[in-house]
């Protein structure tokens, strides 16, 4: 896909509560929801079934087979073109033997929105979201570009999940060396992202991807790693380590650091300064 051209055309901005239910169906356009609160079971032909809570995302290309089961859920729906294409009016989902193919929405290269995407946990975009909705509801001047805009901002970031290589060269580096300098502050995935540019649920989506972690694990990894070295290098007792490390309580400290390392710090501190001298 092309994003420097991407310009979606949000035709419907919806705020739902209501239960749902039916069979499959398909979708004659894209469309992209947001649970707000509640649940919904989402199946997509070929898939497992998602069990989805509040903050989850999903998007449907034109043409996907999914159905929707759910005992009260609020959610967010947007239906949407990638391009501009006129004031197209597409038919609402039905049922495989009903959908007419020629009636669907026809986009090119759209990749990597050519498949279903399921993003378990975008509970940051809650806010952008709920901003949109009231933006697109509002019909104030210039409302449904405003929409487009942000939208086109989340479009991009949700490709970047996909990209293996979309996070940035020397980035862990980067992360270490940060998470270190500021190792007794009380960090948050929002302040990371924010210094580095990137939505902190991306960040941590990627370090799931690549590392199998998340963005707070990574950081307790960090810490731990800063805590070898204090122990071996300096003569700092292990509760002010941990202090040091940003752990309040040193006895979860010592948990943390036995489910890394297989020892205590103390007995880490013993084994390997034996070792090195």
């Amino acid at each position: 896909m092309d994003f420097l051209k991407l310009n979606p055309y949000i035709r419907e901005f919806y705020l739902y509560e209501r239960k749902l239910g039916g069979g499959m169906r398909r979708t004659y356009d894209a469309r992209a929801f947001y649970i707000l609160s509640g649940g919904i079971t989402l199946e997509i032909e070929g898939q497992k079934k998602h069990r989805l809570s509040p903050g989850a995302f999903f998007y449907l290309p034109a043409g996907a087979t999914y159905k929707l089961k759910s005992e009260g859920a609020r959610f967010i729906l947007v239906r949407f073109d990638f391009y501009y294409h006129g004031e197209i009016d597409y038919p609402s989902p039905v049922g495989i033997d009903a959908f007419v193919e020629s009636q669907m929405a026809r986009e090119e290269d759209i990749a990597p929105f050519g498949a279903p995407l399921v993003v378990e946990d975008m509970a940051d975009m809650r806010e952008e979201l709920l901003s949109m909705a009231k933006i697109f509801s509002s019909e104030s001047n210039g409302f449904r570009a405003r929409c487009s805009a942000q939208f086109k901002r989340i479009l991009i970031r949700l490709s970047e999940l996909d990209d293996e290589g979309a996070l940035p060269y020397r980035m862990t580096e980067a992360l270490d060396d940060y998470i270190r300098e500021n190792a007794g502050d009380d960090l948050s995935n929002t302040e990371i992202g924010a210094v580095f540019g990137y939505h902190p649920f991306y960040i941590s989506q990627m370090l799931k991807k690549k590392k199998g972690i998340t963005l707070k694990q990574y950081i307790i990894g960090v810490r731990l790693r800063m805590a070898c070295d204090l122990l071996l290098h300096t003569d700092k007792t292990v509760i002010e380590i941990a202090d040091l490390c940003a752990f309040t309580d040193s006895s979860y400290f010592t948990k943390a650091f036995k489910a890394q390392y297989g020892m205590t710090p103390k007995a880490y501190r013993t084994a390997h300064t034996q070792e090195m001298i």
